[in-house]
């Protein structure tokens, strides 16, 4: 058998050599940042941080670990990140299944999607003072399933490697999409950029509301609101855009995406997070 040990690539990692060499696997998640431990999805990137491509392994793993003393010792920055990425998770699904004919499986998944935003916001700030003092409790538990396990099982549940895939769209776009740019995607955490992917998918699905009210939480524990926390800029979203619409999640919307509104949004919720960085001042 094969014991997955660490954060999510290395956990990734050892779904390929446990499909290539039929064993069982068993993952050992030392951060709570994505999802990856109990996922039957890998993701891979090049050596230079670009992403690569999805890997679909026949299984999920048998089981997963979850230590919550192992995630509060871990640094901060990675709970953080976890947090933005697992934020993602029911708007995104959402998005990708809205006006599709769901059956029992993909049905469950996209209910059980609207669990998984509610506790961030409510445990969130919370987990994180509990994590930056080493200490773990109950909301530092809550948060860590809703970042592994909940958002996990919506994956499992949303996702078949050739019949169906509703497990992401354009706030991953916006991830995918600044790997291309050196400055972003090789210095800021994945779950960092997907916070402020998530802002950009609810303004381009004109959810306004919720937009501000995840963007006021987003700033409540330092997540990104504005394209220049993580180092993008007006000249860099056509390579971002360019990127986006390569990648599976640009087709998973109930509309078709277009470059040019992608760009919209993303302008229109950096406007919007400027808005309340000044309103603060």
């Amino acid at each position: 058998m094969i014991f997955a040990v660490g954060g999510g690539r290395a956990v990734d990692t050892c779904k390929a050599v446990a499909e290539h060499l039929d064993k069982p696997l068993f993952t050992f998640p030392t951060i709570a940042s994505n999802c990856a431990a109990c996922t039957a999805i890998g993701v891979f990137y090049n050596p230079d941080d670009t992403f690569r491509d999805y890997f679909y392994p026949t299984r999920c793993p048998e089981h997963t670990f979850l230590n919550t003393k192992i995630v509060a010792e871990a640094p901060e920055a990675l709970l953080w990140a976890g947090i933005g990425d697992g934020l993602s998770k029911e708007c995104e699904v959402e998005l990708a299944s809205r006006g599709q004919k769901l059956f029992h499986t993909t049905l469950l998944g996209a209910q059980l999607a609207h669990s998984c935003t509610n506790p961030m916001v409510e445990y969130g700030a919370t987990a994180m003072e509990q994590c930056r003092q080493n200490t773990p409790g109950y909301a530092l538990e809550q948060v860590s399933l809703a970042i592994v396990m909940s958002t996990g099982i919506v994956s499992n549940l949303t996702t078949d490697a050739t019949k169906y895939y509703y497990n992401s769209s354009l706030a991953h776009c916006v991830y995918y999409g600044s790997t291309m740019v050196p400055a972003s995607g090789g210095k800021h955490l994945h779950g960092e950029i997907v916070a402020f992917g998530v802002l950009t998918l609810l303004t381009y699905d004109k959810q306004f509301e919720e937009r501000d009210r995840v963007m006021r939480f987003n700033r409540s524990i330092g997540l990104p609101v504005t394209l220049g926390e993580i180092d993008l800029s007006e000249e860099n979203l056509q390579t971002i855009a360019d990127k986006a619409a390569t990648v599976l999640e640009w087709t998973k919307a109930p509309y078709p995406v277009t470059k040019e509104a992608f760009m919209q949004a993303m302008r229109d919720a950096d406007a919007a997070g400027k808005a309340l960085l000044a309103a603060e001042q």
